[in-house]
């Protein structure tokens, strides 16, 4: 019973401030004593990932570049290649945070850097980013067309574009005017905390339901 409610209160979110805040937990007693004290540092990491919200990010980076890539017709051929730079571009913005899922794809100085040089949710968050991946693209070519570095870039604009949902909101327009929330004009479950139940139960599954439609949409007939 006991093993049920701890299980139980890691996934409703009610053991995940003892384990951010490095709070003792209360003592376990039995046979799972040993497992559990094993398995804490990998549980409290799998919470920490799952706060930064990638998940959520990379399925909004899905719709957007899916979406564009039907709309414009590009070819089956550079679908993969496009999702694959969408799944790596919208994570990008979180560089300004370390142990994010974008300092694990970018270890090392790269993240370090960021985080030294700009504050969380400002530059990296912003419209001249979104402009400096574009460049970056074209730069390097990858064999992308123009329309499949719009989709690219437009998963990269979907991370602050959802950030905009959180009450600490963006600085969109770096690097002048203060960060942006919609929780200004849009009250309670419609902006909400990274991490925080809305997001996971309900928020998060949405964004996935759009991102299987734009995905399937075609094959299913139901072309945008």
């Amino acid at each position: 019973m006991a093993r049920a409610i701890f299980i139980l209160r890691i996934l409703t979110g009610r053991e995940t401030g003892r384990l951010r805040n490095n709070l003792p937990a209360k003592p376990r007693r039995g046979r799972m004593r040993g497992f559990l004290n094993f398995m804490e540092p990998y549980i409290r990491i799998r919470l920490e990932v799952k706060g930064l919200l990638y998940p959520t990010h990379l399925a909004a980076g899905l719709v957007v570049s899916s979406i564009i890539l039907q709309a414009s017709g590009t070819s089956a051929q550079q679908w993969p290649g496009v999702l694959l730079l969408s799944g790596i571009a919208c994570a990008i913005p979180d560089l300004d945070h370390h142990n994010s899922m974008a300092s694990k794809m970018f270890p090392g100085p790269v993240s370090d850097i960021v985080c030294k040089v700009f504050s969380k949710r400002t530059a990296m968050h912003s419209l001249a980013a979104a402009l400096l991946l574009h460049w970056v693209l074209q730069f390097l070519g990858f064999g992308l067309s123009e329309t499949a570095r719009i989709a690219v870039v437009g998963a990269f604009l979907s991370h602050p574009f959802i950030d905009l949902f959180n009450p600490e909101g963006v600085q969109l327009f770096w690097p002048v005017g203060p960060k942006i929330s919609l929780a200004k004009w849009l009250p309670w479950p419609f902006t909400f905390r990274t991490g925080s139940r809305i997001e996971t139960f309900f928020f998060r599954p949405a964004i996935w339901g759009l991102a299987a439609w734009a995905l399937m949409g075609d094959r299913l007939g139901f072309r945008i």
